[in-house]
């Protein structure tokens, strides 16, 4: 997507013009405004285009890793995946973690929490603790880098609102419509199933309960 169009198509807005500043004044101020939009349009979904993964590798008895990304370009984490099968590992809050494993014992990695920034890089901590060196941490990530030509030409109708809320009192509901249709636009499948991913232990319950065949009081 080319910057100075989508600027100059945004000028031509009946609304825009009818702002009494004049054309230089409204391209600066216009101008000014694009980063936080291209902000606030890129961590509303995961484009597939704004995510990109890195692979790095455990420090014997060290929980805590920074994660930087490819090019110094790791915003925030969405997954990790851990060990040479790349198993997806779970991610729990800090405070929900101490409360799980309050009444648990992990012998392998398995979780992860946020721990924080370093640098502006998150960091993140693996129970357990990789006991070797050299095990695969495999994370995908949302970028920071974002280039506006990344951006396919048919976001163009997204940032022209979203530019002019910027400008306008009340075009943010427009806005947030035409956010919101670009999600369902992008997000349209082929029919396959959309699959939600259960929790381990209640499967692990549910199995045993079905072998008991109705039977087995409180369990």
């Amino acid at each position: 997507m080319n910057q100075d169009a989508l600027i100059s198509a945004v000028m031509l807005m009946p609304a825009i013009r009818g702002i009494t500043m004049s054309d230089s004044e409204k391209r600066t101020a216009l101008e000014a405004q694009l980063p936080s939009v291209k902000t606030k349009i890129l961590y509303s979904y995961d484009w597939d285009f704004a995510i990109d993964e890195k692979s790095t590798v455990t420090v014997a008895d060290q929980a805590a890793y920074v994660l930087k990304g490819n090019a110094n370009d790791c915003r925030d984490i969405i997954n990790i995946r851990y060990g040479s099968s790349a198993i997806l590992i779970d991610r729990m809050r800090q405070v929900d973690f101490d409360e799980w494993y309050t009444y648990r014992t992990l012998t392998s990695v398995a979780k992860w929490v946020p721990d924080g920034r370093e640098e502006g890089f998150p960091r993140v901590r693996l129970y357990s603790t990789p006991s070797v060196a050299g095990e695969a941490i495999l994370y995908r990530y949302r970028r920071t880098d974002v280039t506006m030509s990344e951006f396919p030409d048919d976001f163009a109708f997204v940032f022209q609102s979203g530019l002019a809320m910027r400008m306008i009192p009340g075009y943010d509901k427009v806005f947030k419509d035409d956010l919101g249709d670009m999600i369902k636009m992008y997000n349209f499948g082929g029919g396959e199933d959309n699959q939600i991913k259960q929790d381990p232990s209640i499967v692990l319950r549910n199995n045993k309960r079905a072998t008991l065949y109705g039977y087995g009081g409180g369990y």
